[in-house]
């Protein structure tokens, strides 16, 4: 059983979000089910480099923009 302790809030796209606490970037965008190859992510107002989604773990109160790209012709 999840408690509130286990559970986080971040500010998302300008939204206030929960997620679990220790949660990644990368993970953060697995349960988005978005690929991290055609997504720019910015935390704290710093641009990620995608090598590092699996290593930067999102804290309380981080501010996280996420900015997909979507193909078209």
């Amino acid at each position: 059983m999840v408690s509130e302790s286990d559970n986080i809030q971040a500010c998302v796209n300008g939204e206030n979000r929960e997620m679990s606490k220790g949660l990644s970037v990368s993970q953060f965008l697995e349960s988005l089910d978005l690929n991290p190859l055609l997504v720019v992510v910015e935390l704290n107002e710093v641009i990620l480099s995608r090598e590092r989604f699996s290593e930067i773990e999102i804290c309380p109160g981080d501010k996280v923009e996420l900015v997909h790209f979507v193909g078209g012709g």
